[in-house]
């Protein structure tokens, strides 16, 4: 399991918006359920989180 997760400090608040923002974790989405893992992204307290899970098959490490 891969977790990203920031806690939205003070400097977040004050970030302009980018034009196409949101595009980018779509793509990741597609990519980790194409490698058959899952994949959330949200609001987590008062930042974000992303995690991508990803099963190993029998015998793997």
């Amino acid at each position: 399991m891969i977790t990203v997760e920031d806690d939205g400090g003070e400097h977040s608040r004050h970030r302009p918006t980018v034009p196409g923002a949101g595009v980018g974790l779509r793509g990741v989405e597609d990519r980790v359920q194409a490698a058959g893992g899952t994949f959330e992204a949200g609001p987590a307290g008062s930042g974000f989180r992303v995690r991508a899970e990803f099963r190993l098959a029998e015998g793997e490490r």
